[in-house]
């Protein structure tokens, strides 16, 4: 009798041979009587007779009526190794092999090399901790258990050295062997797959379900659809344990599922020692008692040909799992690991002291990790990394988290809100990405979205709403090369220090492009510098950043003035900063600071730091002790620079460089590398303010200043060496002090206070002010210039008040070095009292002289020529006015009387009623 089998499948699944044509069919019942033949009619009554009928050949079927079927003559049955057959279901009704919770197993199949089957059948009750297999095949070819129960098993099936193995619609429940690996299947060096199965309740050594070690060359393990539920591991791998081989899991989940050893515990859902391929895979509520509450793997290079090169991970769903280390999961990895189009989300490490890696942790030995396109959510770390923890330093991980990644609430209690990349590694880049409300909860806290400790690159990411102590958008701690490109830092606060970024130590840090807006902190609510490394922001816009203390847009903090040289260098080129709070820049003890191209700075606090100003606009300026000094790498190039509004100049000292200049990159030229400059910048002053204090020394040298606001000198000493100053503004020299200087150009109102002096050329065009607060000593020069080039402007002279002059004063109003020009004008104003007269003498020339009176009274003058020597005027007051009048004055360069010489004599008070006018007509004023 000559009968196909056609067998069907009541799951999807993946079938890897045709089953052949059969000579002849056994026939199996429980319940038969009488004659046994293992025909249709005269079936045999258990397994063991059918498998030792005469006529059984290759290819036969054996097929069992519904019914159960135990005892001795139902297990523990070998295969004759030149056999291929199937065990078949004949009829709709189970067919059930009961185990009587012994170990022992139902068929052994040991190297036929020819196809087998086991379709339909149920088996129940062996004993927990077997170590005989219900179903056993070694060295067999295609083989095939599909639509089979197990349950309450203690090792199901085995498949060793299987060439082609399915497993097909099947259920694996409750299967415990505490010393076994993968109770319900055990494949070792056997290729093939496990379709629309379910495990679950089952327990073992490692593999709560299933184990996975080695494949043939060139092949593989698949499985599809197979859900594991609720499996429990005693070491590693709670559901799947994959030692070696060539695997990958497709539309599969993992859900309940536990490692639970007390060391070991990795890999609550799925633990790999070897890459793998995962897609389309959920892993839900596993958890692991060391790492990887949904997944752990730890590959290893093998040389093994059957090894997949790398691991993917593709449209994973990882959520709600826990462990102590990597809740989600966790990657130790020699291979590389690529994630994308996933979602990892609410898992959670939960350890106080070392709970990494809420989401993902990956391990300092791990190669290449590269994530696309994939969020990362609402996970939570006991202690740092809430979404991501990168373990380091690492001397060969390359790690990227790239395009369309999505870091969101995620929370650490330490550190690393959304990512904490804990020390150096090869390369670690995020671009594309979105890092956005994530927390930091300690009091101390760091790294609300970024916590960088490594080299990496930061490029068009959007880092939004994250919070920490320190560091709300990024903290960046110790070493490696920092790069941030176009990225926006948005409404990242910081209880204290940096609400968009806080740079505490690093070996250098770019920022390039993008914008900090909407930041807040109490210093530093855009960006907090600490002691560190070169820092640059090229092309960066602050705005609308606000610092409850000082820095809305950046604070630079040094730890000592000394530590300047090399140590704080902030570059700030082509930047704007505006609508800030509370100061736009504040350096206190910073180090060096460079405002570079083309910045506008609406704030600036400058204390103990080093500056040097490219072509800046600053606004708002407090400075203290400004330095700029060659031997410090600070300078002024030939760009202008500007200080915009009401700033305060406190002291100290600020130097032009002029073997420096500025440049449009990083540069770090300090320490005696030179740049080529062509001529000495230009510090233009647009506020109002104080410039120095006390009786400190402002070096100034190498630097043109513009003055075109209202400043005053508050030092002793401005010195700028052989610069020039420019007023269009008003620049006001109190009592005894001094500008040294090249050239001053007076263009607007150059007031000279007693004793003050100019010691240089002043060429005057504006209005030059002179007042003396009190009566001066004789011969007092009341202010002192070195060289006067008068260019038609004018020199007013202002008396003390209220105190009057006095019979018998004598003082010089200016004292010249020497004098070339064309006319001017002196006005004096003489504040005297009605009962007080005198004449001055005033000692210049080239001047037109206007009557200014004082007290309201009226008198005559004289109008004054061209004097080459010594211009004596003589008034009579009345009234408080002047009354003057030229004398022993002549039209043309001849010898003047012995009295009316000796240069340097200046303004004397002489008694009398009258004088007398010589030489020229009286007139009224």
């Amino acid at each position: 009798q000559h009968k196909m089998k056609l067998v069907v499948f009541f799951f999807l699944g993946i079938w890897f041979f045709s089953t052949p044509s059969r000579a002849n069919t056994i026939y199996v019942d429980a319940n038969a009587s009488g004659t046994e033949d293992g025909t249709q009619d005269h079936p045999y009554s258990n397994f063991k007779d059918a498998l030792n009928d005469p006529s059984l050949t290759s290819g036969d079927a054996i097929a069992a009526a519904p019914g159960t079927y135990s005892g001795d003559d139902n297990t523990n049955l070998e295969v004759n190794p030149s056999l291929s057959l199937v065990f078949m279901v004949n009829g709709n009704d189970e067919v059930l092999i009961d185990l009587g919770n012994k170990d022992v197993g139902f068929l052994k199949v040991t190297s036929t090399g020819l196809p087998f089957d086991v379709d339909g059948y149920t088996f129940k009750n062996q004993a927990d901790n077997s170590k005989n297999p219900v179903l056993s095949f070694d060295s067999t070819e295609a083989t095939t258990v599909s639509a089979c129960y197990f349950k309450n098993i203690g090792f199901a099936v085995s498949m060793i050295n299987v060439q082609a193995m399915t497993v097909q619609g099947s259920t694996f429940e409750h299967c415990h062997s505490k010393d076994q690996d993968g109770p319900c299947l055990f494949c070792q060096d056997t290729a093939g797959s496990i379709v629309t199965s379910h495990f679950e309740d089952s327990r073992g050594k490692k593999g709560g379900a299933i184990y996975i070690d080695d494949t043939p060359k060139g092949s593989a393990v698949k499985l599809l659809f197979v859900n594991f539920i609720g499996n429990e591991a005693e070491k590693q791998g709670g559901g799947l344990y994959v030692a070696l081989g060539n695997v990958s899991v497709v539309s599969s989940t993992f859900t309940n599922n536990s490692a639970s050893g007390d060391d070991d515990g990795s890999g609550g859902g799925l633990y790999s020692e070897v890459p793998i391929t995962l897609t389309a895979v959920v892993f839900e509520y596993n958890t692991a008692t060391k790492e990887g509450g949904g997944i752990a793997l730890e590959s290893t290079p093998s040389s093994s040909s059957s090894q997949l090169a790398s691991s993917s991970f593709q449209s994973l769903q990882v959520n709600d799992n826990m462990a102590p280390v990597g809740g989600g999961i966790h990657i130790s990895s020699l291979s590389p690991v690529f994630i994308s189009n996933s979602k990892i989300i609410g898992n959670f490490a939960y350890d106080e002291d070392k709970g990494k890696g809420g989401g993902l942790y990956i391990d300092d030995s791990s190669d290449i990790v590269t994530i696309d396109d994939t969020t990362i959510a609402q996970n939570s770390a006991a202690e740092k990394g809430g979404g991501i923890y990168i373990n380091g330093p690492s001397s060969s991980a390359l790690i990227q988290v790239r395009s369309g990644c999505i870091i969101e609430k995620n929370t650490a209690v330490k550190s690393g809100g959304g990512v904490e990349l804990a020390g150096p590694v090869i390369y670690a880049g995020f671009s594309g990405s979105t890092i956005d409300y994530n927390i930091v909860t300690a009091d101390d806290g760091v790294g609300g979205g970024l916590l960088l400790k490594g080299s990496a690159v930061v490029s068009d990411c959007l880092l939004e709403g994250n919070v920490a102590e320190y560091g709300g958008g990024v903290e960046i701690d110790q070493s490696g090369l920092i790069t941030f490109v176009d990225n926006t830092f948005t409404l990242n606060n910081a209880t204290k220090n940096g609400g968009g970024m806080r740079i505490t130590t690093s070996s250098g840090v770019l920022v390039k492009g993008g914008d900090f807006t909407g930041n807040n902190g109490a210093e530093g609510a855009g960006v907090y510098i600490g002691p560190s490394l070169p820092v640059e922001f090229a092309s960066v816009a602050f705005s609308d950043n606000s610092a409850s203390k000082s820095g809305g847009a950046i604070y630079l903090s040094g730890s000592s003035q000394e530590s300047i040289a090399g140590v704080n260098l902030v570059k700030i080129r082509n930047c704007d900063l505006f609508d800030t709070f509370n100061e736009a820049i504040y350096s206190a003890n910073g180090g060096e600071l460079v405002l570079d191209e083309t910045c506008t700075v609406p704030g600036l606090h400058l204390s103990d730091s080093s500056v040097s100003l490219c072509g800046c606009s600053v606004q708002e300026a407090s400075i203290t002790n400004l330095y700029l000094d060659a031997n410090q790498g600070s300078f002024l190039t030939d760009s202008s620079i500007q200080l915009n509004g009401n700033f305060n100049w406190r002291a100290g000292e600020i130097y032009g460089v002029d073997s420096k200049t500025c440049e449009t990159g990083l540069k770090t030229g300090f320490n005696g590398t030179d740049y080529s400059i062509d001529s000495p910048p230009t510090l233009t002053i647009l506020g109002t303010g104080l410039v120095g204090t006390g009786s400190d020394t402002l070096n100034s040298r190498e630097i043109d200043w513009a003055i075109t606001s209202s400043i005053n000198l508050a030092t002793d000493l401005l010195d700028l060496g052989d610069g020039t100053i420019t007023v269009d503004g008003r620049f006001t020299l109190t009592e005894s002090q001094s500008v040294q200087c090249g050239t001053m150009y007076n263009y607007g109102t150059l007031q000279m206070e007693q004793g003050s002096v100019i010691d240089g050329t002043l060429v005057q065009k504006g209005t030059m002010e002179i007042r003396y607060s009190s009566v001066p000593d004789e011969d007092t020069v009341l202010a002192s210039v070195g060289t006067n080039d008068i260019e038609g402007g004018k020199i007013v002279v202002y008396a003390p008040s209220p105190t009057p002059l006095s019979e018998g004063d004598s003082f010089a109003v200016l004292e010249w070095a020497h004098h070339s020009g064309t006319y001017g004008s002196l006005d004096l104003h003489s504040n005297l009292d009605d009962d007080t007269k005198g004449t001055l003498t005033y000692l210049t020339n080239a001047l037109k002289v206007n009557i200014v009176h004082g007290g309201g009274g009226t008198g005559a003058g004289a109008i004054v020529g061209i004097v080459f020597g010594v211009l004596i005027f003589l008034a009579l007051v009345t009234a408080g006015g002047f009354y003057y009048a030229r004398q022993r004055a002549r039209n043309s360069y001849g010898e003047l009387d012995e009295s009316s010489q000796g240069f340097g004599e200046g303004i004397k008070v002489l008694g009398g009623e009258s004088a007398p006018v010589e030489g020229g007509e009286q007139q009224s004023g």
